[in-house]
């Protein structure tokens, strides 16, 4: 009888750890996720400024030009 009790644990036990890995598994690929998405939007940012920063320097130009033309 107490065979089956430690048998029982053991079962008991090893379903937790089973558990405990499904979620651990889980969070890191849930965290990859996270830091993928972080990138993606840092990166639509950066190339916005970007986008930003040319339209800025194109109507400077575009201001001197026409200063100079005056």
């Amino acid at each position: 009888m107490e065979r089956l009790y430690e048998l029982a644990e053991k079962q008991k036990q090893k379903r937790l750890d089973e558990a405990v890995e499904d979620i651990r598994r889980g969070l890191e690929e849930e965290k990859a996720q996270t830091e993928l998405m972080v990138k993606e939007v840092e990166q639509g940012v950066l190339e916005e400024r970007y986008e930003d920063e040319q339209e800025t320097v194109g109507l400077i130009s575009t201001i001197r030009g026409r200063l100079n033309w005056v």
